[in-house]
């Protein structure tokens, strides 16, 4: 049992390498509005430190505001031993947000409707805890980033997708502020300049419901 269950994690682990570019496990716990949080460590892939790299690694950038939140979707389901008596299902819980795309900086999204955009990690389906990247946190409704994302065929409708932290950069300072400008035109000068991970490169592209250009 116990060789047949590792085996099963590897294999976890491998198409998640392939499809997100990282594996994750929750090791630590913090509290959000007096629920816990389980932290997914990230083993990555391929490395987005730089804006150069974050731009390269998705098929779409654009700068946004986070309309609201629409509702928690769960997938994936894994089941797991929690004892020698008991196994449990989890579900990996993906967050959908209404959002306003203002300005594309790569591909192009439309931008005379709101659409929806998936994040990874959220509440949990139990509605006790919550599942986030370690670094990351829910996107703000209201608040304005420039957020990086691929569409997911996997997926029914294409939808926008994002998991890593860096690849959703806060405007904290809103918008209209001198610093989010600064970010936005060097994000826009990253894009001059992206580096597409060598992992990626060749790989096919999948267009989005959303992109100006989609046909069915």
């Amino acid at each position: 049992m116990k060789a047949k269950k590792t085996t099963t994690w590897i294999i976890l682990a491998i198409v998640l390498v392939v499809i997100s570019g990282f594996i994750f496990w929750w090791r630590s716990v913090q509290k959000n509005n007096e629920l816990p949080v389980y932290t997914s460590h990230g083993l990555y892939a391929f490395e987005i430190s730089t804006p150069e790299r974050a731009i390269g690694a998705y098929d779409y950038a654009c700068i946004a505001k986070v309309n609201k939140k629409l509702r928690t979707e769960h997938t994936k389901p894994i089941v797991s031993e929690v004892s020698a008596t008991e196994t449990k299902v989890f579900y990996t819980p993906y967050t959908v947000y209404e959002i306003e795309v203002l300005e594309n900086i790569k591909g192009s999204l439309i931008t005379d409707r709101p659409i929806e955009f998936m994040q990874y990690g959220g509440l949990n389906e139990d509605g006790e805890s919550y599942t986030l990247l370690n670094g990351g946190s829910l996107l703000k409704e209201g608040d304005y980033y420039i957020l990086m994302s691929n569409a997911r065929n996997d997926i029914p409708g294409e939808t926008l997708i994002s998991a890593r932290p860096e690849s959703m950069v806060h405007l904290i300072d809103g918008i209209e502020a001198e610093s989010s400008q600064a970010v936005i035109e060097e994000y826009k000068a990253a894009y001059k300049n992206e580096i597409i991970p060598q992992e990626l490169q060749g790989r096919e592209r999948i267009p989005s419901k959303y992109d100006v250009n989609y046909k069915k």
